[in-house]
This record gives C-alpha cells, structure tokens and sequence, in this order.
C-alpha cells in the first residue's frame, strides 16, 4: 500500500514523531531555563526540533514547503544554538542567512526545484559578503551592492527561466 511504511500508517508516524518532538521541546525547556539560565536557548531548540519534525513529515508526504520550511527551522535552530553556546555571536546574522541558502539546497535536492537553486546561490553570496563586511575587509555599502546585484541577477534569470518554460 502506498500509504504505510513497513505496514505502519504513515500518520501513525507522525503522530508518534509529533509526541516525541513536544517531549523533547519540553525537556529542553526545563533544561535551557531551569539547569543552563539561559533564556534564549529554548527557542533555538523549540525551531530545531520543529524543523525536524517537518522533515520527517515532508519525507513521508514528499511536500516541498515542509522540507524547506522544516530545514530551514532546523538549521537556524542549529545556528542560534552555536551561536549561544561558542563566542560565535556576533556572526549570527550570516549564519541566519546561511540557513536559509542551506534550506533552499536542501529544497532543491530533495524536490528538483531551480528556483531554490538559484536562491541559495544568491543567498550564498549574500552571506559571504556579508561576512566580509563583519570582519572589516570589504565596507557595509559594497556588501548592500553585491545583494542588490544579486538580486538583480536573480530577477533576470527567473524571467528568463520563466519564458523558457
């Protein structure tokens, strides 16, 4: 049957991933608050373990919004979990962005879509500029014009794409 996995419903499935996803969001709760005193921390895994649960969903159902939406969850919980815990922090904004340029990756790996491609590369390039920026190589403006280049470039390329479909 196409709906079940080793005989197992797949709703069954994400049932079961749903209860053990709100369990585990609930023991790293206490835990970020109560043991570590960090208030920030819970969110970060609150997305991480969300972006997880999406996953499994967008494998069992093949949905490409939940594989980005769910990816993209789970590498800025990954992001925001680094970032807290190493001294990291002042880079947190590339590695937001990273996580949406990894998220379009994924999307495109999982589901063949070109649109995501061409958005990860860009977002790619955004996040290295604005790395550069970060670090005092290259000034904030010129990190503004490679985004606003790449977008650009972005537009043009989807209009072309979109004609030769």
């Amino acid at each position: 049957m196409r709906g079940r996995i080793a005989g197992i419903k797949k709703t069954d499935i994400l049932r079961c991933s749903f209860f053990v996803t709100v369990s585990l969001i609930i023991v790293q709760l206490v835990l970020s608050i109560v043991l570590l005193k960090n208030n920030y921390l819970w969110f970060f895994g609150l997305c991480f373990f969300l972006g997880i649960h999406l996953l499994i969903k967008s494998r069992l159902f093949f949905l490409d919004s939940s594989c980005y939406f769910g990816s993209l969850l789970t590498f800025v919980g990954l992001s925001g979990i680094f970032a807290i815990l190493t001294p990291m922090s002042n880079f947190l904004v590339m590695m937001l962005i990273l996580s949406f340029a990894f998220a379009s990756m994924v999307t495109y790996i999982a589901h063949h879509e070109h649109f995501h491609f061409f958005i990860a590369i860009l977002l790619f390039f955004v996040a290295i500029s604005e790395f550069l920026s970060q670090i005092n190589l290259i000034p904030f403006w010129i990190s503004l014009a490679i985004g606003g280049v790449g977008v650009l470039l972005l537009v043009v390329k989807y209009f072309i794409f979109i004609k030769r479909s």
